[in-house]
């Protein structure tokens, strides 16, 4: 899946998060989270995202 790291990086902006708070809340690293940027990542991930930011799955991926 690919997802939109700008998403994210609005989610995290609206909730005052950091990648540290949200690696804490996912149990992802720090890295996998940074290397998002990159494009795509597995589904576990992305449901892993959503739910911490409490937002639907397709609220992360691109159109």
């Amino acid at each position: 899946m690919k997802i939109n790291s700008n998403k994210i990086k609005l989610m995290l902006a609206k909730k005052q998060l950091t990648y540290k708070e949200l690696s804490n809340m996912t149990g992802l690293s720090k890295t996998t989270l940074t290397n998002l940027s990159k494009g795509s990542c597995s589904h576990i991930t992305i449901g892993k995202l959503a739910k911490a930011l409490e937002v639907p799955v397709q609220d992360l991926i691109e159109d």
